[in-house]
């Protein structure tokens, strides 16, 4: 069986062994969480949706890397930030011109409805 973790890498860890064992299964049982969390979206919206949250997670999880892990926010980082935040922008502004064109088309519907047929409903 192949080990996972490198004998000298938890002694190396700066916060101690014990809080390197500790992240490593936090780490792994809340990614485990969120992929369970994303099959959930799939079932009961749309894989959509699932993917959208996932678009939001990245910008999420690397500013909250910078602000408690204090990882360097090199350049990668900030053309990743911005895709991913125009990509969520872009299919929000999507959805709103959607719904608008939508209401538009029912007005305009309602409007030329005859009102002796409307009347009955």
């Amino acid at each position: 069986m192949r080990r996972i973790v490198r004998p000298g890498e938890a002694a190396a860890f700066g916060l101690g062994e014990t809080n390197y064992y500790l992240l490593l299964i936090f780490g792994a049982v809340s990614w485990q969480l969120c992929n369970l969390g994303i099959m959930g979206l799939i079932v009961c919206s749309s894989s959509l949706l699932a993917g959208i949250m996932i678009a939001l997670v990245l910008p999420l999880t690397e500013v909250l890397a910078v602000v408690f892990l204090h990882e360097k926010f090199e350049g990668v980082k900030g053309i990743a930030l911005v895709l991913s935040l125009w990509g969520f922008v872009s299919y929000l502004y999507g959805e709103s011109a959607q719904k608008t064109t939508e209401a538009r088309r029912c007005e305009d519907l309602d409007s030329t409805c005859c009102p002796l047929i409307a009347g009955n409903l």
